[in-house]
């Protein structure tokens, strides 16, 4: 049977493993990633879809190419169909390829770009491999959702032997300006296979316009449409603003359509959980743990893009200029281990572990620690605790496709009181403009940005939540879903669809 609609990404919904001879998935895996939630939360608006992702274990016969596979949390199931791939495969495609040379450059840190790592013809066999699984499912009246950069060649190879699917992509990292991107050797045959989809879809308008720029450098094509950007997104004023927005361009005789489309997490789920009795146990010992002390929480992958860096050494500052707060304040820092060997990880993780222990040793006293430091993965039902017992959440990112934390944080608080500080170089700060923006780049914007959401009131914590809130809800998981399927409608040709009223 052929499939109205297939997912393509890289990865499994839960971490598989082979256990005498038998596969059997880790549900809660420790390894975070943002995009494998939301893919759970499509497939409960698309029950009968597809998801094809790369398995090591897919050449052995004990295992099935095909599978049903049930998603619970987020009350949804999809067949899955395996794609093999070998751990040599995998590493260098992934590990090497993927997060050691186009990672970087799309998050803007060129210095860190190593094109001697970058296998291309282990990229391009991967991405065909992907192609060719997809495309013995698909007939004309299919559509093959392609997520993120790791697959970003496969719509040519789709498009080559199936001219009349429908492919649309997803980028789920920013997108930099040509000066940044023209760095990658083969940035005409990722552009080239990008104007491949019928739709391109980004987190927010800057990334539309930044990689309309990189088009313009390498191909040949003509802006067909352009529109005023939604009020939903900040217009100007913020690092990642944007007045208007391309929205469809023409390349090679087939008009390309482009949209900004944000993530969104889970209300539901969150919702479900923060009526559980064991979060509420769990949210009043996080609460217990540090009595009266303002609770600052962070928390990320160990990532030299998050900005943790920064963040510790604006809260260093703090206690050096404010020593008035020493005892009354805790740092709850949580950076989770990285992948081994890749350099770049490492040398950051020991950047951190050396600021931390700078921290402690600085200010610490018998009775207090002022950083609370781990790297072991939370699980989302404790994530979900630490946001409500939370007073400041605090994301740093120097550069973020959208980032889900932030907006788990604002629905676990549900409009009630507590501060998000946000660098306003994260996608999502084009959304939610309410939060405490900051430079991250910038000490003086950095320390005003934290002694302003320590001295916030009550009233205006709330305030601001409940517009953000109101977004959050507004642009959840299933609406991001329902307009992903839906792509290309009406609705969707119209980016007013999208205002909100915040008031």
């Amino acid at each position: 049977m052929k499939r109205k609609i297939i997912v393509l990404y890289h990865r499994q919904p839960y971490e598989e493993v082979m256990v005498n001879g038998s596969t059997i998935y880790r549900r809660d895996a420790g390894k975070p990633n943002g995009i494998i939630p939301l893919l759970k939360g499509f497939f409960s608006v698309v029950p009968d879809g597809m998801w094809i992702a790369g398995s090591e274990f897919a050449d052995n016969q004990s295992v099935p190419v095909y599978e049903r596979i049930d998603m619970p949390e987020a009350g949804a199931a999809c067949t899955l169909k395996r794609v093999p791939i070998t751990k040599e495969e995998l590493n260098c495609f992934y590990h090497k390829t993927s997060k050691e040379g186009f990672w970087p450059i799309l998050h803007s840190f060129h210095e860190n770009f190593d094109c001697q790592k970058i296998n291309w013809e282990n990229f391009v066999m991967i991405n065909k491999r992907f192609a060719e699984a997809a495309l013995a499912e698909a007939d004309s009246n299919t559509t093959v959702w392609i997520h993120d950069y790791n697959l970003w060649l496969a719509p040519y190879f789709i498009r080559k032997k199936a001219p009349d699917v429908k492919i649309a992509f997803f980028l789920h990292t920013p997108f930099p300006g040509p000066d940044i991107f023209n760095v990658i050797s083969w940035r005409e045959k990722i552009i080239e296979s990008l104007l491949c989809c019928n739709h391109i879809v980004f987190s927010i308008p800057r990334y539309i316009e930044n990689f309309i720029a990189v088009a313009k450098s390498v191909t040949n094509i003509s802006i067909k449409q352009r529109k005023k950007v939604t009020p939903y997104f900040s217009q100007s004023g913020n690092a990642l603003s944007e007045p208007v927005v391309t929205s469809k361009v023409l390349f090679d005789n087939r008009t390309v359509q482009l949209d900004a489309i944000p993530v969104g997490t889970s209300c539901a789920r969150i919702d479900q959980l923060l009526k559980d009795r064991r979060i509420k146990s769990r949210i009043s010992a996080i609460r217990s743990q540090f009595q009266d002390r303002i609770l600052i929480f962070a928390a990320s992958r160990m990532d030299y893009v998050k900005g943790m860096d920064k963040l510790l050494e604006c809260y260093s500052r703090l206690l050096d200029r404010r020593p008035e707060l020493k005892g009354k304040v805790v740092l709850s820092l949580v950076a989770v281990q990285p992948a081994a060997g890749i350099t770049a990880y490492d040398q950051f993780q020991v950047k951190i572990r050396q600021l931390v222990a700078r921290i402690i040793d600085a200010h610490g006293a018998a009775d207090w620690t002022p950083v609370i430091y781990s790297e072991a993965a939370l699980s989302f039902e404790e994530m979900v605790s630490w946001f409500s017992a939370t007073d400041i959440m605090w994301v740093s990112s120097l550069r973020d496709g959208t980032n889900l934390v932030c907006k788990e944080f604002l629905a676990v608080k549900k409009g009630g009181k507590g501060v998000l500080v946000l660098s306003e170089f994260v996608g999502a700060a084009v959304e939610l403009h309410e939060a405490v923006l900051t430079n991250p780049y910038s000490y003086n914007s950095m320390d005003n940005a934290i002694d302003q959401a320590l001295e916030m009131s009550v009233q205006d914590q709330e305030a601001r939540n409940r517009k953000l809130y109101l977004k959050v809800r507004h642009s959840d998981v299933r609406r991001w879903s329902k307009r992903l399927t839906d792509l290309g409608g009406k609705k969707l040709n119209n980016h007013q669809s999208f205002a909100l009223k915040t008031s």
